[in-house]
């Protein structure tokens, strides 16, 4: 059996399917979506061509030391070298299906951690990694580039460290904790938010290994925080300085954004069957866990959905136990396979508590795919053809919140040409010889933006 659940063959050909399935649809999704990036994962994108250059241009040394103590912002710099090691095998755009698939790596390895935790706490292990696959809002972050989505994958693999340590503990095992805790703070600062809680567990029954686990991240993370630490102060000050929603929406903000958009009400609702069915070590255990550090997300003022979902993997422990008949297996996986295959065909209706919370534009990670590129590839294609060195785009459009949460349009056109190979100018005044992007007339529709324009 497949902890409490299934006969073992029955769960192979479950997870496998379930695992397939998963791949296929978000492979589908990437093809078919050419939506402008967010202006958030603009940047990361940026900080990762950054890197590509350095290890091209500058060597394997150099871009190491970059990728674990190089100032590329107020982030730690690992996950845009993880995309930037990737990037670099190929040529061209970094919204390529082959680019973008980089971060469906993320949910896979939380998905694998987790079920290997499930195992280790003799709950059913194959059902816990496709549920943790189908958790909305983690296929949304595994199809952009946010080092949320790496999150995901970086708390689950602590929380398996954790486990694995404090069950026979010994130097090797602290020092594998303390590599999993290391990497995840370079990921970026949020990570102790969820790691904090289950590394204090670890550490007091690690005892005199607990040395270990605290040494081996200091190396690996430290050199970055204490060359950023001014920058860090100011991050953590502007987090804290931020609106102040109140005692009531903040307690009330990530449940209610958890049940609604992030893990879904499929998901939702077994995790609550899952608790309740639960024995007294996984429920103790994940609950200790989960809960502390949605704690600690509470005290913070800044509140975005995004910062509930590396959480939510550990969550599919409880869901997972559940599974323990064809029936409730198939039923289970197939409305949680369903509710997240909507969410990404429909634009389901927002959740008005992140805005009465967060002032900013509305984020959205999982939604429809948009087949609309604003332009961008036919621009490239006329720069292309007439061998021009110079672009010049007449009153250009804004890009409003309900289409994406990012800068104007002619803000992406320069790098996009540039990660087309085309080394031009972008200017807004008149040249000779120039391709005259023209927003003011033309025949080219931009549905998206209800603008028309014109290339000649």
């Amino acid at each position: 059996m497949d902890g409490a659940g299934l006969k073992p063959r029955i769960a192979i050909v479950t997870g496998v399917t379930g695992a397939l399935a998963w791949l296929t649809g978000s492979l589908a999704w990437l093809s078919a979506d050419r939506l402008i990036r967010d202006g958030d994962e603009e940047g990361h994108v940026g900080a990762a061509e950054l890197l590509v250059s350095i290890l091209r241009d500058d060597g394997l040394l150099t871009f190491l030391a970059t990728a674990l103590a190089g100032d590329l912002g107020e982030y730690p710099p690992l996950y845009p070298a993880v995309v930037a090691v990737w990037w670099s095998l190929f040529d061209g755009q970094p919204g390529a299906l082959v680019v973008r698939a980089v971060n469906l790596l993320w949910p896979v390895i939380a998905a694998a951690a987790c079920a290997s935790i499930a195992r280790r706490l003799a709950r059913p292990a194959l059902p816990v990694a496709v549920l943790v696959l189908m958790i909305p809002g983690a296929c949304g972050l595994s199809r952009h580039f946010m080092p949320e989505g790496m999150l995901i994958a970086a708390v689950s693999l602590a929380a398996l460290a954790a486990l694995w340590a404090a069950d026979q503990p010994s130097w090797r095992r602290a020092a594998v904790l303390g590599v999993a805790l290391g990497a995840g703070m370079l990921v970026k600062q949020t990570f102790v938010l969820y790691a904090l809680p289950m590394a204090l567990w670890a550490l007091w029954r690690l005892r005199v290994h607990a040395t270990a686990a605290i040494a081996v991240p200091a190396l690996l993370a430290g050199p970055w925080y204490v060359t950023h630490l001014g920058d860090q102060i100011r991050y953590g000050t502007q987090s804290l300085e931020t609106l102040d929603p109140g005692w009531l929406s903040s307690v009330s903000y990530y449940p209610i954004v958890g049940v609604l958009t992030e893990l879904g009400p499929v998901l939702a609702g077994a995790t609550l069957l899952g608790l309740w069915s639960a024995d007294r070590r996984s429920r103790w255990l994940i609950g200790l866990w989960v809960g502390l550090a949605l704690l600690l997300l509470i005290g913070v003022p800044r509140k975005y959905p995004r910062l509930l979902v590396p959480l939510l993997p550990l969550l599919m422990i409880w869901a997972g136990g559940i599974a323990t008949t064809r029936l409730r297996t198939g039923a289970l996986l197939g409305l949680a396979g369903g509710w997240v295959t909507l969410a990404s065909l429909v634009l389901l209706p927002e959740v008005p508590l992140p805005g009465e919370v967060d002032e900013g534009c509305l984020q959205r990670w999982l939604r429809p795919p948009v087949v609309d590129d604003f332009g961008m590839s036919e621009v490239a294609d006329a720069v292309r053809q007439r061998g021009a060195a110079t672009v010049v785009v007449l009153a250009a459009p804004e890009i409003p919140c309900t289409v994406q949460t990012t800068h104007g349009w002619q803000h992406h056109l320069a790098p996009y040409l540039r990660r087309d190979g085309f080394d031009v100018e972008v200017l807004t005044e008149p040249t000779p010889g120039a391709v005259v992007i023209d927003w003011t007339q033309g025949d080219r529709m931009v549905p998206a933006l209800g603008r028309h324009f014109e290339i000649r």
